[in-house]
């Protein structure tokens, strides 16, 4: 199994006025966590100050307009040199999750199970945005 998982949600109060996180664009550039993947229990992503909405965002996208296609979710951050720091490939009909620090594909999951371990994660991101800063997620 795939799972998201995220701690220690927060904005940078002194540089983020409230007003801004209430366009997609405040909430995709302020809101960071501690964030980790594993698959099968291996860590397969880890940072401590991750852009937890932007990766949402373009998750939920993946999800709502390509998954069903095939094709490849690699995540690229404004915030990261380069792109493609973790991404989620099909592979011999099962999907794959790699990342630069453990780059070989690991685990073997059915779409249904990659659909519900996402929006596990996004439901849970929803509610602590709500609950903790009581902000509705647009960006996705």
């Amino acid at each position: 199994m795939l799972k998201f998982s995220f701690a220690n949600l927060h904005i940078d109060p002194d540089t983020t006025p409230h007003h801004e996180l209430e366009t997609p664009i405040g909430q995709v550039a302020n809101f960071f966590a501690d964030f980790r993947v594993t698959a099968g229990g291996t860590e397969i992503y880890a940072d401590d100050s991750f852009p937890i909405v932007e990766f949402a965002s373009q998750l939920a996208r993946w999800l709502r307009d390509k998954i069903e296609r095939g094709d490849e979710f690699s995540f690229e951050s404004m915030f990261f040199e380069e792109p493609g720091e973790f991404s989620i490939a099909l592979r011999t009909g099962h999907w794959k999750a790699s990342s630069k620090i453990h780059p070989s594909p690991t685990g073997e999951f059915s779409t249904g199970e990659l659909k519900d371990s996402a929006c596990t994660f996004l439901d849970k991101l929803r509610e602590r945005c709500k609950d903790d800063f009581n902000v509705e997620l647009v960006a996705f």
